[in-house]
């Protein structure tokens, strides 16, 4: 059997509110992408200000062709300096297939984001055998 080398990454992006406020996917002005084959182990939100919503928004972080993070609630983000993480549940499911660049999903039951909304930091971690 070959030897393989285990490479870890981080990767940025930052989504801002001209990005797009309303329901479905928001490619982002400052991005980055995943290798292919990559497996995220960790996903972290920055709020830079107070995330706001006309109702109960939800934020998905993207990349790679899969959703890489639950359904954020934006309360979990309402304020500056708010800082969410999660472990990345690692299944086959989970690794990257393309390089689409980091990108959010937003949803809304009663209200989607509100204008002027915080840019929200996003540092996704990676684990890739190579």
């Amino acid at each position: 059997m070959a030897n393989s080398n285990l490479k870890f990454g981080v990767v940025t992006a930052r989504y801002v509110y001209t990005d797009g406020l309303g329901d479905g996917a928001q490619t982002l002005a400052t991005s980055s992408s995943l290798p292919i084959g990559a497996a995220v182990t960790r996903v972290t939100l920055i709020a830079r200000g107070a995330v706001a919503a006309s109702g109960s928004a939800t934020f998905t972080v993207t990349a790679g062709g899969k959703s890489i993070s639950s359904a954020v609630a934006k309360a979990k983000l309402a304020g500056a300096g708010y800082i969410y993480s999660e472990v990345a549940d690692l299944q086959a499911d989970s690794i990257t297939t393309t390089s689409a660049a980091i990108g959010v999903t937003l949803a809304s039951t009663s209200g989607g984001l509100t204008g002027s909304s915080a840019d929200v930091d996003i540092i996704v971690e990676y684990a890739l055998i190579g």
